[in-house]
């Protein structure tokens, strides 16, 4: 597979980074520093930006990531992981966006348009791990 023509875009060992917009140092309950998959520095002329972790317990501090801006879209993605009920999302988050508050209690994604303030991001309830994605064009800023 080392070989072929495309094993170049497949990437199963993530960069760990830590984004100067999230500062998740001292966070207990997700899976920090990020876990990036896809970026432009990990495959050049990619043009997304993919980050993939887990919540798996209550945050602390809560909310762990407070309200900041980008000039990209963001495609936010909240994965339930209870494989027989796949739309359950396993406990109840809020998420700011341009000023109003979001809840989500089922799997779903949020669409940050550039330039849109978002967060915070604040976990209500935890029942059972779930899966967080985030998605860009390009990356951040």
């Amino acid at each position: 597979m080392s070989g072929s023509k495309y094993s170049k875009y497949l990437v199963q060992e993530p960069r760990i980074t830590h984004m100067a917009h999230h500062d998740h140092e001292n966070v207990s309950g997700y899976t920090w520093p990020q876990r990036v998959y896809m970026s432009k520095d990990i495959i050049p002329g990619c043009p997304f930006f993919i980050d993939i972790g887990w919540i798996y317990d209550m945050p602390h501090p809560n909310p762990a990531l407070g309200e900041h801006v980008h000039s990209t879209d963001e495609v936010l993605l909240q994965i339930g992981s209870d494989y027989k009920n796949p739309t359950d999302l396993g406990g109840v988050m809020e998420f700011g966006l341009g000023g109003e508050t979001l809840t989500m209690n089922k799997t779903g994604a949020i669409y940050i348009p550039g330039g849109v303030k978002h967060g915070p991001f604040i976990c209500k309830r935890v029942d059972r791990p779930r899966i967080h994605v985030s998605i860009t064009l390009g990356g951040y800023d």
